[in-house]
């Protein structure tokens, strides 16, 4: 879905894909990209925001530190923009929402990208029967199964 500003039917924002899955310590690259309609004229600036958090309680994305902003060099043409976030922590996990305002024409945002975090899984060991052994791990939502044997 995209949210476009009342006023406003001059240009689009995408946002995409819609979710992201990461694991603590990843670098990640959330991509935001607009299109100017055919036909009607290009503002002259632009600029490209970043908010986190539902509607009603968003936060804007300030960059530094761990958090990048890359953007289009002009908003004369369709453009992409992206928000890296490096080492990425539990605390991340949250909606994204890229805006995009051109001077003048008013505001557009995209529909968000759902960012889930997982936390680093531990292996459990098993011992089965005698010296086989069995290794249970977590992984991105899939349950990874290692199997051996141990001498004694």
């Amino acid at each position: 879905m995209i949210m476009l500003h009342p006023q406003l039917c001059l240009y689009s924002v995408v946002q995409f894909p819609s979710e992201v899955v990461a694991i603590v310590g990843d670098t990640i690259t959330l991509k935001c990209a607009f299109s100017i309609q055919a036909g009607k004229p290009s503002p002259a600036k632009g600029a490209m925001s970043w908010f986190r958090g539902p509607s009603e309680t968003k936060s804007e994305v300030i960059p530094g530190g761990r958090f990048s902003l890359s953007y289009p060099d002009t908003f004369h043409r369709p453009g992409e923009g992206q928000l890296m976030i490096a080492n990425v922590s539990l605390e991340d996990a949250g909606c994204y929402t890229c805006q995009v305002m051109l001077w003048g024409e008013g505001e557009a945002r995209g529909n968000g990208i759902k960012l889930h975090v997982y936390g680093k899984s531990n292996p459990l060991f098993a011992l089965l029967h005698n010296s086989i052994y069995a290794l249970f791990s977590l992984h991105v939502g899939a349950l990874v199964l290692s199997t051996g044997y141990r001498g004694i």
